[in-house]
């Protein structure tokens, strides 16, 4: 039982793509810390959002939140590439970020006292102010490991994504071409991928990460046009979606940067009939064109 959560925490974070906004306060926490130091944290009131993150998940960690949390929404999550990519070694350890800047703070003090301090000093490592403990929880990937043949997951995934999965066809899109949707909506359809239900029809859902652009498309002679897109706009946050998973690898190769295969979950989202399309996300809004 103990491994089958946390298989399905790992599948989770690996489905999931975390993307860190500004105007957050992150909070690197573990169950090392006191309970009372933590429930001071999670009952502090402030206007930034907080998320509260661990390094990783141990048989004791559910049984340990739970009296602490009780009804409380909380933004919790288990990422121990946060960890890393922001080398935290102790906690509690509070994070924000701002324009590419990074503040970051070690030590037993208020949230309110790091977002005062940092408006004071502002976005740079400002040491550690206050008591601080080690992290208890092990590294859940590391954990992983032990009981997970990742090379035979991972040539499953990629035999099904690259080999199976059929081209998705489209008309090529007419220069007319041009609509809005709200980043508010109801799935029209379930979403199935690969037999498996990922999303219920009707289910409302809403994407909260602003000002980005995807590049949609299906057609290796499409490519040249994408390049000089991205060549013109390279302080823009653009992602790249492929149509044909038979033709995503030698796709790649072509771009120095990750392109995605393209699912039904966007197509039926961003009610997608043609391409190629250019999506630009600003405002709570999509604006979809040819591109």
């Amino acid at each position: 039982m103990y491994m089958k959560i946390l298989l399905i925490l790992f599948i989770n974070f690996l489905l999931i793509s975390h993307v860190y906004a500004e105007d957050i306060v992150y909070v690197c926490i573990s169950q090392s810390m006191p309970n009372e130091t933590i429930e001071n944290y999670i009952n502090e009131k402030t206007t930034n959002k907080i998320v509260f993150i661990f390094r990783g998940f141990d048989k004791s960690l559910i049984k340990y939140l739970l009296p602490l949390l009780k009804d409380k929404k909380v933004s919790m999550i288990i990422d121990p590439f946060f960890f890393k990519k922001y080398s935290v070694d102790k906690v509690p350890c509070f994070i924000s970020i701002k324009e590419n800047q990074i503040a970051k703070m070690y030590g037993a003090v208020s949230i309110l006292g790091f977002i005062e301090f940092v408006s004071n000093y502002g976005y740079k490592s400002h040491g550690s102010r206050g008591k601080t403990w080690i992290i208890s929880e092990p590294i859940l990937y590391d954990q992983l490991k032990k009981q997970i043949d990742f090379k035979s997951i991972s040539k499953r995934i990629s035999d099904n994504l690259y080999n199976k999965l059929d081209c998705f066809e489209f008309s090529l899109c007419s220069d007319n071409i041009g609509y809005e949707l709200n980043n508010l909506f109801k799935l029209k359809n379930d979403i199935v991928i690969n037999g498996k239900l990922l999303e219920k029809k009707g289910k409302t859902n809403k994407i909260d990460i602003n000002n980005f652009e995807l590049i949609l498309f299906n057609k290796p002679d499409q490519i040249d046009k994408i390049k000089s897109y991205l060549t013109a706009n390279q302080n823009k946050y653009i992602i790249l979606m492929f149509a044909c998973g038979k033709q995503l690898k030698s796709i790649q190769s072509q771009f120095k940067r990750k392109v995605y295969l393209l699912n039904d979950y966007i197509i039926n989202r961003l009610q997608i009939n043609c391409l190629p399309v250019l999506v630009k996300h600003q405002n709570n809004q999509f604006y979809i064109s040819k591109l």
